[in-house]
C-alpha cells in the first residue's frame, strides 16, 4: 500500500515534469515574428546576428513567396543559402493577383506558409489591408534610398524598375524623340505609340506627381491620339525593334537598354517625373520561421544582394552607391509607384482604363 507521503512525492514529480516540459525548447510555444523583433531591441549587431542564427538553426527553413522570376529568385536564395547553409529554402512564384489570392486564401483556412512576400506596389497594399504584414525596421534601412522605405515599417523595396520611353532609331530621329510626357499628345504621333493595358501604375504615379485632374486628362489625350494597347512590355519592346511602332511610351527601362547594348535599333528617353516601380518585400505577420525570416529580409537588402540586382540583373538597386549595368537609367530622384496610394485606388484606375481605352483589366 502506497503511503500518503509517497503520493505527495509522485504528485510533485509529475508537476515538476510538466513544468519542465513547458519550459523546455521542445514544449515552448513558438515565438511570433513580432516577439522575436522585440527580443532584439538593444542588442549589438553581433549579438543580434547570433540570436537570429541560433533561432534559425532550430527552425531550419525559410519560405519566399514572390513575383520575381524563378531564375532571379534562385540567385538571391542560393546566395542566402551559401551564407546560412543550415537552412533550406522554399519558393513559390506567381503573378501579383494570383499570389495575393493564394496567400489570403491560405490565411482564411489558418495556413501560414510564407515568411517573406515580394510583389508589386499595386497589389502589395492588399496584404496590408488583410493585416498579414508585420512592421519591421531592418538595420539595413540606413543604407537605402529613402523613397524606397515605408515610414511605418510595413514594406521596404528590394529593387525597382525604371519607366522609360523607347523609340525606334530607324523611324524616329534622336532630336525629334519626345522629351516630355505631353509631347506624346502631338498629332504627329497619332497611331504610332504603344502602351500597356496594365499601365495603371504609371497613371497612379502621375496622379501623385500632377494631381488627379491633370493625370486623367493626359491619359484621355493619349486615347484621343489613338495609342495602341498591347499586353506585356517585353512584347512591346520586341514590336518596337521590329518597326511595328515608332514609340513605346512606358517600357521597363532595362529592356530597351539591354537591346540597345546588343545593337538593336532602339534608344531611350527618361521623362520627368522619373517614374519607377518599387518591388516591395513584406514580412509575414504569421511567419512560421521568424528568426530565419528576419535573416532573409536583411539579406535581400544587403550589399551582396543589391550587387546582384544592379550589376547582374540590370534592375534598379535600392542600396546607395551600388553599381548598375545600365547607369543611363539612374536618376537622383524618382516618382515611385507608391503602395499607399496605388493600392487603395487600383479598382478605380482599372475602371478608368477600361472606359477610356476599351480594355478589360
Amino acid at each position: 500500500m502506497i503511503s500518503s507521503s509517497h503520493w505527495r512525492v509522485l504528485a510533485l514529480s509529475s508537476l515538476f515534469g510538466i513544468l519542465y516540459l513547458f519550459s523546455s525548447p521542445i514544449g515552448a510555444r513558438a515565438q511570433t515574428v513580432g516577439e522575436v523583433i522585440r527580443s532584439l531591441k538593444g542588442l549589438s549587431p553581433q549579438a543580434r546576428l547570433q540570436k537570429l542564427v541560433s533561432g534559425a538553426k532550430r527552425e531550419g527553413r525559410v519560405v519566399f513567396y514572390g513575383t520575381v522570376s524563378a531564375a532571379h529568385a534562385r540567385k538571391f536564395l542560393d546566395g542566402f543559402k551559401q551564407r546560412y547553409s543550415f537552412l533550406t529554402t522554399g519558393h513559390y512564384r506567381a503573378g501579383g493577383f494570383r499570389l495575393i489570392n493564394k496567400i489570403t486564401t491560405e490565411a482564411r483556412s489558418g495556413r501560414f506558409e510564407p515568411d517573406i512576400i515580394q510583389t508589386s506596389a499595386l497589389v502589395g497594399f492588399e496584404l496590408i489591408r488583410a493585416k498579414l504584414v508585420a512592421k519591421y525596421f531592418s538595420p539595413q534601412r540606413k543604407y537605402l534610398r529613402k523613397e524606397f522605405l515605408d515610414k511605418n515599417g510595413l514594406w521596404t523595396a528590394m529593387q525597382h524598375v525604371r519607366v522609360a520611353l523607347g523609340y525606334n532609331t530607324n523611324l524616329v530621329m534622336t532630336e525629334e524623340a519626345p522629351k516630355t510626357y505631353e509631347a506624346l499628345l502631338d498629332p504627329k504621333w497619332k497611331g504610332k505609340v504603344v502602351i500597356d493595358n496594365q499601365d495603371q501604375d504609371v497613371l497612379s504615379a502621375l496622379i501623385d506627381a500632377w494631381g488627379e485632374e491633370k493625370a486623367l486628362a493626359y491619359f484621355r489625350g493619349l486615347a484621343k491620339n489613338q495609342v495602341a494597347i498591347r499586353r506585356s512590355r517585353t512584347l512591346q519592346a520586341q514590336l518596337l525593334v521590329a518597326g511595328e511602332f515608332h514609340i513605346a511610351a512606358f517600357l521597363h527601362g532595362y529592356r530597351p537598354a539591354g537591346m540597345k547594348q546588343q545593337g538593336a535599333p532602339v534608344n531611350i528617353k527618361m521623362l520627368d517625373p522619373f517614374i519607377t516601380k518599387p518591388s516591395p518585400i513584406f514580412l509575414a505577420k504569421h511567419s512560421p520561421h521568424p528568426h530565419a525570416s528576419l535573416l532573409l529580409y536583411d539579406y535581400l537588402l544587403s550589399e551582396e544582394t543589391q550587387k546582384i540586382v544592379g550589376e547582374d540583373l540590370g534592375r534598379g538597386p535600392v542600396r546607395i552607391g551600388t553599381r548598375e549595368r545600365y547607369p543611363e537609367l539612374k536618376r537622383d530622384r524618382y516618382q515611385i509607384v507608391n503602395p499607399d496610394t496605388a493600392g487603395p485606388n487600383l479598382r478605380k484606375l482599372r475602371e478608368f482604363f477600361d472606359q477610356v481605352f476599351g480594355t478589360s483589366g
